[in-house]
């Protein structure tokens, strides 16, 4: 109690205050409580609402709590969910990854973006990424681990899908890359076997060539994890070992694909070397070229179902542009074949033309007048001139003898509506000679006015045709030839002086008219049994020359034919018995 002067005892004072501190600690205990009990039903709230999957984790592992967007993600109940490891609902593969990321997580406050698959309650996996932040207790020490993640399944498939995409559109542009640059078949099959391996990221490809006479696809090119995959296959174009998608493709001409290695029965021939080399799926295209089969494209994946209908689309892409390629290389190939034979054939005609002694040249008719375009290249040899020299304006008229150039001339005149023209005439050669040339000359296209032309060297005949003239107007017997009628076509100088006429005179009247009266139809009748027989001998009638005077002759006649057998014309040669009949009377 206090005293009169109110003051209390001491020990009666301190038990007070000790009171006092009591019931303060007490209500800010109470408080405290209070006010965790608000953050715990906070947390809760925000733990159940939060609108990604969230799962608390004691330090074992184990779950603890589970909000509503995890059990609808995972497809459990969430009393299906606590007390099991988490660990248990990641996929095998990752089970290490995750046990490592939840060990750092217990000495840290916070990790993040741990991606990892999940298996829910279908058995299906699915991606998602994984943060964790530890929560720590009144001593300290980590008392749970929330982990909260998001699921990334659609976006990874479309990630994958994308750099997929990206992958085999770098391989269609490598592919048509390499058809622009590359002009050799074989080569540009190789290239692209590199290419499927090298930036489609194909297993391994290989190009096959259809050998008709074996009926077989023969592997010449290939690229990849091979691995002696090719040294024994066996792809017929018929038969049991056709059925696969190589076979088929090289068959139909269509593109082929076999989704899925392991399962296919048509891959029941190579199947088991296939799945050791990790071949999963698989495609051919057929390379074409000009509609026929030139090649196959075999190519393989490591995953199976790879090759969906956008691949496909893809592939045929690929086979237009390789088959646009071939039939381009096969054109070139086969336009620089002809060109090289072409080129031998200029070779063998320009030897040939140079050891010729006929001079080939074109003319075009240009305002009247016959231009020379083109000349053979073997006039030195024969002319002494070089064909550019006798491509010069006017060298035909300067060069043609002045005796023949006005007759020459005269004779084109009318070239282009008769179509031909032969001519013979004098050319001068650059060493001042001259030659006997015979000209043809024939229209090519009247409306281009073109001519055709050749030149040949007949000096030796006309010298022969000289000499023989020579020896034919002073052979001492006189000559007559006549045609199937019995017209006179020509006689020698023995004639005209026998007979008293000159050849102009007497060339298409019959040899009868020239005898007397009396031998008339005897000379008729000894012609009518040469043309019979094709020989006459000792004809003996009486001529009457132009001044009127008789002479006595005795003919000797034979036909000459043509290479046909047909009549050309009846020699005759005659002497004259004259002077024998007078002597004789």
């Amino acid at each position: 109690m206090p005293d009169k002067d109110g003051f209390m005892p001491m020990a009666e004072s301190g038990h007070g205050i000790l009171e006092l501190e009591k019931a303060e600690l007490a209500r800010e205990l109470a408080a405290a409580r209070k006010q965790i009990e608000t953050e715990r039903k906070k947390y809760k709230a925000l733990f159940n609402c939060a609108p990604v999957p969230c799962l608390a984790l004691d330090p074992e592992g184990r779950i603890v709590e589970a909000n509503k967007p995890a059990a609808v993600f995972s497809g459990y109940a969430p009393d299906e969910l606590l007390g099991r490891g988490a660990e248990e609902f990641i996929t095998e593969a990752d089970r290490r990854k995750f046990s490592a990321a939840f060990a750092a997580a217990l000495n840290k406050s916070y990790l993040e973006n741990i991606e990892t698959a999940f298996v829910i309650k279908k058995g299906s996996e699915r991606n998602i990424i994984l943060n964790f932040s530890s929560i720590k207790g009144e001593t300290g020490g980590v008392e749970r681990i929330h982990c909260a993640f998001i699921d990334v399944t659609e976006r990874k498939a479309a990630e994958t899908g994308l750099k997929k995409n990206l992958r085999l559109y770098n391989f269609l542009a490598q592919i048509n890359l390499a058809a622009a640059k590359i002009k050799d078949s074989e080569q540009l099959l190789s290239q692209i076997c590199e290419i499927a391996v090298n930036n489609g990221g194909f297993k391994m490809a290989w190009a096959g060539i259809p050998d008709k006479d074996v009926g077989r696809i023969i592997p010449f090119y290939s690229a990849g994890t091979v691995r002696g995959y090719l040294d024994s296959l066996k792809i017929d174009m018929e038969g049991a070992t056709s059925k696969g998608p190589t076979g088929t493709a090289a068959a139909t001409g269509e593109i082929r694909t076999c989704p899925d290695i392991a399962n296919d029965p048509a891959m029941f021939p190579w199947r088991a070397r296939a799945l050791e080399r990790g071949y999963r799926s698989s495609a051919a295209i057929p390379l074409l070229e000009n509609g026929k089969l030139a090649a196959v494209l075999s190519i393989y994946s490591s995953e199976t179902f790879f090759f969906t209908s956008e691949e496909i689309k893809l592939l045929s892409e690929i086979q237009a542009s390789v088959s646009l390629a071939l039939a381009a290389i096969a054109s070139e190939k086969k336009r620089s074949e002809t060109q090289a034979a072409l080129a031998r054939t200029a070779g063998h005609l320009t030897r040939v033309m140079e050891a010729a002694p006929v001079i080939l040249f074109t003319l075009r008719y240009v305002n009247g007048r016959f231009i020379p375009e083109w000349i053979s290249g073997n006039t030195q040899g024969l002319l002494g001139y070089e064909p550019v020299e006798m491509l010069q304006p006017g060298w035909r008229e300067n060069n043609i003898h002045p005796l023949d150039v006005s007759r020459v001339e005269a004779g084109k005149k009318d070239l282009l509506e008769k179509g031909s023209l032969s001519q013979d005439f004098r050319v001068k050669k650059k060493n001042g000679g001259y030659l006997w040339i015979h000209s043809q000359l024939k229209v090519a296209s009247k409306s281009e006015g073109e001519v055709a032309g050749s030149w040949i060297d007949i000096t030796p005949l006309k010298e022969s045709e000289e000499y023989f003239q020579e020896l034919f107007d002073k052979a001492p017997v006189g000559y007559q030839s006549l045609d199937s009628d019995g017209k006179i076509l020509t006689v020698n100088k023995t004639w005209e002086t026998t007979f008293g006429y000159s050849a102009a005179e007497i060339r298409g009247r019959y040899l009868w008219d020239f005898m007397t009266p009396g031998n008339r139809e005897h000379c008729r009748e000894a012609f009518r049994k040469c043309m019979a027989d094709g020989t006459v001998d000792g004809i003996k009638t009486e001529i009457t020359r132009k001044d009127g005077t008789k002479r006595n002759l005795s003919f000797n006649g034979c036909v000459a034919y043509n290479r046909d057998g047909s009549f050309r014309q009846l020699n005759c040669v005659f002497a004259d018995l004259t002077g024998q009949v007078r002597a004789s009377q």
